[in-house]
């Protein structure tokens, strides 16, 4: 049986908000162990005894303590065991100088809630792997995990990353009982673009629609990737119809204005979108989310996305998924 390598890290988490631990926890438990604190003076316990920790978060607003993050940080970095521990800092405030106080206090970085599941991974694996003194194996396992999360040619998220994405906001969504939306594109005619005008220029193709796409869902809740050769998708919260068809109207007209040259008329590039919208009811119960439920939302968003390659003006369909 191959070696488990998370259990080599361990991640201190200091969080006094149990909705942030819940977060923290579904992201993080395969990435290390983790112990957690409620408040600033328990976790100080921890710290001034030299216990392990090969990565530190601390939240600066720590209302039930008597100190807040930015002076644990202080302290726990005037320890000697923590002067190479990488210190993560994290508000929901976004206010620069609070970034700034918290470089100052000794924080090695500063996470601005909410972040993305994967980027958050990645910043931390990142954090990881740089001062780590674990186990070889345990650092190399880290950075492929890092090298899997993005495509090689679009630098977008993998497909595989998307799916353990999804898999985390749906628990979310079906937890706090709000609608989600995942949209598929498919960029039309590229096959026989590609066959026509070479590998080559076949990729420029998907290198500006992919830059067209990351521009046109950059709000942190949203993430997009590379779903397969010529298909893309986008994760976001936004489930109101008019909302995104106004979504797959701008990159459309963004792609369009893009510079793609070709000499034949009858292989314009395009793009085809379907869409499905993942809505979780007011029942108290918590709805089971599965591998099957992503596979139905998945296939449901390209049947759509196939069947509107036969639309009119801008190529879109949606459903509605009742979870």
């Amino acid at each position: 049986m191959a070696k488990d390598y998370s259990r080599d890290y361990t991640i201190v988490i200091v969080e006094d908000d149990p909705e942030s631990q819940r977060m923290l926890t579904e992201r993080l438990d395969e990435m290390a162990v983790l112990v957690i604190f409620n408040t600033t003076e328990e976790a100080f316990v921890y710290f001034s005894k030299g216990y392990k920790a090969n990565l530190i978060i601390i939240d600066i607003l720590m209302h039930g303590s008597n100190m807040d993050g930015l002076e644990l940080c202080n302290k726990v970095r005037s320890i000697p065991d923590y002067t190479q521990t990488s210190i993560l800092l994290h508000n929901a405030l976004g206010d620069q100088n609070l970034e700034a106080l918290a470089l100052k206090a000794g924080a090695t970085d500063f996470l601005e809630k909410p972040m993305s599941a994967t980027r958050m991974r990645m910043r931390i694996a990142a954090h990881l792997t740089s001062t780590s003194t674990a186990a070889p194996g345990a650092t190399a396992t880290i950075v492929t995990e890092m090298s899997k999360a993005s495509d090689e040619l679009t630098s977008l998220m993998s497909r595989g990353a998307f799916h353990d994405m999804m898999m985390l906001e749906l628990k979310r969504a079906g937890r706090l009982k709000y609608a989600v939306c995942l949209m598929m594109f498919h960029i039309d005619n590229h096959a026989d673009y590609n066959n026509r005008f070479g590998h080559v220029t076949g990729n420029r193709a998907l290198m500006s629609f992919a830059r067209a796409l990351k521009f046109s869902f950059e709000r942190v809740e949203e993430e997009v990737c590379r779903f397969d050769r010529e298909t893309f998708a986008a994760f976001t919260s936004t489930v109101d119809p008019k909302r995104l068809i106004e979504y797959a109207t701008k990159l459309d007209e963004i792609f369009n204005g893009l510079t793609i040259p070709h000499d034949d008329s009858y292989l314009p590039l395009s793009i085809s979108t379907g869409i499905a919208i993942a809505s979780f009811g007011k029942s108290q119960q918590m709805p089971f989310i599965n591998e099957a439920l992503i596979t139905k939302i998945n296939g449901i968003a390209q049947r759509n996305m196939y069947e509107a390659q036969s639309s009119e003006g801008t190529k879109l369909k949606y459903s509605v998924i009742k979870c």
